[in-house]
C-alpha cells in the first residue's frame, strides 16, 4: 500500500514508547541546524535523542545546547555525501528506532508519533518533506 493511500491521524499520540534516535547530519549551516533543533524540541513525543554529525565543517561544539538529548560528533574532513555521516550517527545511536533528519528540511512537530503509529509490521516508514531554499530559508 502506498503511503499516500493510508488513512492515519497525524495528531494521534503514539502508542509506541521506544527511544527514537534522530540522526541529523550538517555541514556549515548553523542557521538551519538551530531551526531544526528548535523544531525537534517541539515534538509531541519526548523519548528521543538527537545525534548531530558535523560532516567536517567548522566546529560547532561551542554552540551546542547542554542537553542529555543532544550529542555531537564532529568529523575531521567532509565526506562529500550525506550517507557517511548518517551511517556514523546510526552507529552511535542507542534508540530502538532511527529517524533521519536533514538540516535544511523542516521537522513537523508530529513527525515521530505519525511515523511510529504507521510502523505496524514494517521495518521502514517514511513521510513527505518540506524543502527549503538554501539561499533564503523559505519553503520551496
Amino acid at each position: 500500500m502506498k503511503w499516500e493511500d493510508r488513512k492515519f491521524n497525524q495528531y494521534k499520540p503514539s502508542t509506541i514508547k521506544g527511544l527514537v534516535s534522530i540522526i541529523l547530519p550538517t555541514y556549515n549551516r548553523t542557521h538551519f541546524l538551530f531551526e531544526r533543533l528548535d523544531e525537534i524540541c517541539k515534538q509531541k513525543y519526548e523519548n528521543y535523542e538527537v545525534i548531530i554529525v558535523n560532516d567536517g565543517g567548522e566546529s560547532i561544539a561551542h554552540l551546542m545546547p547542554r542537553s542529555f538529548q543532544v550529542r555531537l560528533i564532529e568529523l575531521p574532513i567532509n565526506s562529500q555525501t550525506v550517507s557517511i555521516p548518517r551511517a556514523i550517527g546510526i552507529s552511535h545511536a542507542f534508540g530502538e528506532f532511527i529517524c533521519h533528519a536533514d538540516d535544511d528540511v523542516k521537522f513537523h512537530p508530529n513527525k515521530i508519533p505519525t511515523l511510529l503509529n504507521n510502523l505496524g509490521d514494517a521495518s521502514l516508514v517514511y513521510g513527505n518533506r518540506i524543502e527549503l531554499d538554501l539561499r533564503t530559508g523559505r519553503e520551496i
